[in-house]
């Protein structure tokens, strides 16, 4: 779904919204139905949330999602949602009223750890079962976070680490992992595991980068939403990080705004590939192919693509294309030679496969020329 798409009908949802509680919503006049909103709509919108709060627009998120979070709204149950217009609500200097209370996102609690009101603030966090090691509301990231963070603040990186674990474990590329990971690496030289330490903290230095890079391509983005640069970086950014659902839906919509750009094409094919989708991605090779015939790599995903699909003569085709090209000599390309051979093999041509192989060995291949049984 596009971003557009994903808009006009949030923007429905808030009409709806805002409609209902305009009316005073009495007993005797019965509401109109919502619309539904389906899992990939939700998970879109959720993702631009929070992309605008990384960007410091919390009045965006607060403006748009306040009529679909509270009573009559199209998300009014879904906790995730209500918690990040929560957020953007603390954020722009409002009270998040109610919503604080039941989306489980302790903003209040923020502030209270960064004031050392520390007993309230893991009063708060703690499940009511009394454990020291509950956690309230458990679904969401966050709550892991902040009773880690609280509990560190305290003294207590011992006791924090699990929590900190568990929240890298639930949400890996949140925007606060690299201070979960700088608190982990603390807790690290407290242990003395200098090697543990190290880990974290070079862990803690990627990922600071990854968001650094992340934020100017939304930036650049927002600037000139119509430019396929900044938006191929964000897919790629999301590709190296294995976001490959999010990866797709940015890559889609790039192929959208910019239906001739190649190299769009051809790393759609490669979220597409890892998603497991390979009619999908052997789609979008083949139309970054149409569009430049040089992107050897998309030729040989292709090629692949359809040897593993029995589809031999198009494999062929395109593995003698690579290696009778300028990438030809390429160790990367190593093995299209290898499996030009092989098809040349089946097909009874001896010779022609036996000088493909030796290309195959002098490009610094060592698999033979025939593969093992189990394959």
């Amino acid at each position: 779904m596009s971003g557009q798409g994903v808009t006009a009908r949030l923007g429905a949802l808030a009409l709806v919204a805002m409609g209902s509680a305009a009316s005073g919503s009495s007993s005797q006049t019965p509401s109109a139905p919502l619309p539904e909103v389906s899992a990939e709509t939700l998970a879109e919108t959720i993702g631009r949330w929070r992309d605008l709060l990384e960007l410091d627009l919390a009045r965006e998120v607060a403006a748009e999602g306040l009529p679909l979070v509270t009573a009559g709204g199209g998300l009014e149950r879904e906790g995730e949602a209500r918690a990040l217009v929560a957020r953007a609500l603390w954020d722009a200097g409002r009270d998040p009223g109610e919503l604080l209370s039941i989306s489980g996102l302790r903003e209040g609690t923020r502030q209270e750890i960064a004031d050392d009101q520390l007993d309230a603030a893991l009063a708060r966090l703690r499940a009511p079962s009394g454990s020291e090691h509950a956690v309230a509301h458990p679904e969401h990231p966050q709550s892991w976070l902040l009773l880690g963070r609280a509990l560190a603040r305290s003294g207590d990186l011992a006791g924090a680490a699990p929590h900190l674990k568990r929240f890298l474990e639930l949400a890996p590329l949140d925007r606060e992992a690299p201070a979960a990971l700088h608190m982990l690496a603390e807790e690290a030289l407290q242990r003395r595991d200098g090697a543990a330490a190290k880990a974290y903290a070079d862990r803690e230095q990627e990922l600071a980068r990854w968001h650094a890079y992340r934020r100017v391509r939304l930036l650049q983005i927002r600037e000139n939403p119509r430019e396929p640069l900044p938006r191929l970086g964000l897919g790629q950014l999301l590709l190296e990080a294995k976001q490959y659902g999010q990866a797709r839906a940015v890559l889609e919509e790039l192929a959208r705004l910019a239906p001739d750009f190649a190299h769009g094409w051809f790393h759609l094919g490669e979220a597409r590939r890892m998603l497991s989708d390979m009619p999908g991605a052997e789609q979008a090779y083949s139309k970054a192919l149409d569009l430049d015939p040089a992107l050897v790599l998309a030729r040989y995903n292709r090629a692949v693509i359809a040897l593993r699909a029995g589809r031999e003569e198009e494999a062929r085709a395109d593995f003698e294309q690579i290696v009778a090209g300028p990438r030809g000599g390429d160790p990367l390309m190593a093995g299209a030679h290898l499996a030009l051979a092989r098809l040349l093999l089946r097909a009874g041509e001896k010779e022609a496969a036996q000088a493909s192989y030796l290309r195959y060995r002098e490009l610094g291949g060592r698999d033979p020329l025939e593969p093992p049984a189990d394959k």
